[in-house]
């Protein structure tokens, strides 16, 4: 089952985690997964569980004082571990995609029509020959982009029938097909050579060692685990702050969430209380993007600012915002898109902690609290302090 957990801060997150981990920790040697963005944020949550000291001994929060034996692996190591790869498999990094397709970039198979973009950017007008230096570094945004269409454009599966629901971008390609239609400019060699790659990766003398995590997904959905179809153990699950997710690390985490035993606790920050799905947050339509470093002023989608366009004036200004605030506008994309894909998969259950002085209806005493107020309302005014009096100092 799928818990969402959103707060304005992931300080706000931070006691909520507590609450879940002293629940589901009841054995030493049997801790719950904390799934985080990466190893620096899981240091940061360490020492936050340890002593809890932004948030101090708040009812529900006492700290940890000694966090030992709770795993805090990245997303990437925690999904190559429930997919359960055999013990000679190795996860394939940009890194190792990359040395992969240098060496398939020669130049026998960039005089390939389908390779004329490739080589007129690769072959030196001057000697006719590879330059080694484009070479290597179109290779690794090559190596980058074959993942990201992995990850990116998957295949879906459909567990009621117990089959694929919809090629990715990889079955696709493998199986021959263009999966962009035949008008795409650059399709047909990103294509050959995604195929070579692979192939490449099957032909080594590991054969099958090195596998992506889409690739190992596949493997399991279509050969099961020990004679059975995939499944993950029962467990608690839980997912701090990893926000900028792809598709399908995201569908594979809700499957993992379904299945039987398994209960998945999500915490994230979302600045808005509210409602604000239907909040225009594409720059693109009230703002082109078409401009260049000497374009005039006016001609910018978001103007540059001086020293002297920070005056008294303006920060009465900033009181009369439009219906909706500025800055969930050209802010919020990310987050409200992360929200939005996370929201369906509960069935828009989730829980929203504030902060305690939001709680206790307390006007705000200094300007950044009343910002942070007039988001969480999804209000254009800034409320005003308490009394007439002005804003406190934030230091």
């Amino acid at each position: 089952m799928l818990h969402l957990n959103f707060a304005p801060s992931s300080d706000l997150l931070v006691p909520v985690l507590m609450a879940a981990l002293r629940k589901a920790w009841r054995d030493p040697f049997a801790a719950p997964a904390v799934i985080v963005p990466s190893p620096a944020v899981g240091k940061w949550l360490r020492m936050r569980l340890a002593d809890n000291a932004i948030l101090g001994k708040q009812e529900g929060a006492a700290p940890f004082e000694c966090v030992a034996n709770l795993p805090m692996p990245t997303l990437e190591h925690f999904l190559w571990n429930a997919l359960a790869p055999d013990a000679a498999l190795r996860l394939l990094t940009v890194e190792h995609l990359q040395q992969v397709v240098c060496a398939l970039l020669d130049e026998e198979r960039i005089r390939e029509d389908s390779y004329q973009p490739i080589h007129a950017y690769l072959v030196s007008p001057i000697d006719g020959k590879i330059d080694p230096r484009k070479r290597v570094q179109l290779s690794i945004k090559i190596a980058r982009q074959f993942l990201e269409y992995e990850y990116n454009r998957p295949s879906v599966w459909d567990d009621r029938n117990r089959r694929w629901g919809s090629p990715g971008i990889d079955a696709t390609w493998l199986a021959g097909k263009n999966y962009c239609g035949n008008e795409a400019e650059h399709e047909a060699w990103q294509k050959d050579l995604y195929c070579k790659a692979q192939e490449r990766l099957r032909a080594g003398p590991e054969k099958n060692a090195i596998i992506s995590l889409p690739h190992l997904y596949r493997r399991r959905r279509e050969n099961g685990l020990n004679g059975g179809p995939w499944s993950v153990a029962p467990c608690e699950i839980m997912l701090f702050q990893a926000s900028k997710i792809s598709h399908f690390h995201r569908n594979t985490l809700v499957e993992i969430s379904q299945m039987d035993g398994v209960e998945m606790h999500i915490f994230l920050t979302n600045p808005c209380a509210e409602f604000w799905e239907d909040l225009d947050t594409w720059r693109n339509h009230k703002y082109p993007r078409r401009w260049k470093h000497d374009s005039p002023a006016q001609s910018a989608g978001v103007s540059s600012r001086k020293p002297e366009d920070y005056n008294t004036g303006e920060l009465e200004d900033f009181a009369h915002l439009p219906d909706d605030p500025v800055l969930l506008e050209l802010w919020g994309r990310a987050g409200k898109e992360n929200i939005y894909l996370w929201c369906p998969q509960a069935a828009w259950n989730f829980e929203y902690y504030c902060p305690a002085w939001v709680e206790k209806e307390q006007p705000p005493q200094t300007l950044l609290k009343a910002l942070q107020l007039s988001l969480l309302r999804r209000e254009s005014k800034l409320p005003l302090p308490a009394s007439g009096q002005p804003w406190e100092s934030d230091g």
